[in-house]
């Protein structure tokens, strides 16, 4: 499944449709940034659950807006 991804979005055609600068044509896609991800992990940055918190929010009347990746 992921080598169609990458394929897909590796594909100049797509590259195109999306507005990819030019100057990045010799990087392909990566679904994953070993560095990027390591400076996540360093700064303690990462997933956790947010529920109660938000639901916290909810009941002060506090108005949010919530990304849920599956739908956004």
């Amino acid at each position: 499944m992921y080598r169609n991804i990458s394929a897909y979005l590796n594909a100049p055609s797509t590259r195109a449709l999306l507005g990819v600068n030019h100057s990045f044509d010799s990087l392909p896609f990566s679904s994953c940034s070993v560095p990027v991800n390591t400076s996540f992990t360093l700064s303690h940055d990462q997933l956790h659950t947010s529920h109660l918190h938000v639901a916290a929010l909810l009941e002060r009347g506090t108005r949010v807006l919530v990304y849920v990746g599956t739908y956004d």
